[in-house]
């Protein structure tokens, strides 16, 4: 059971990557004239992201932004 929620998890990761990837230079290098991404830097953009705007969890505290 472990083994396979790790195996989802690295794929998970892997699919978000490329996906933050595919959809930055699909919009950005046309609209914005920015460079285009390698996956790498489209994983990195994804964690720097989550850190940011957070992980969608529920919020925490009384008003939920605390």
């Amino acid at each position: 059971m472990g083994r396979k929620i790790c195996i989802f998890g690295f794929l998970m990761v892997v699919l978000l990557g490329l996906l933050t990837q595919f959809l930055w230079n699909f919009i950005m290098p046309d609209i914005f004239g920015l460079p285009v991404i390698n996956f790498w830097q489209g994983l990195a953009m994804f964690a720097l992201a989550k850190l940011i705007f957070g992980f969608g969890g529920k919020g925490h505290g009384k008003w939920g932004w605390l």
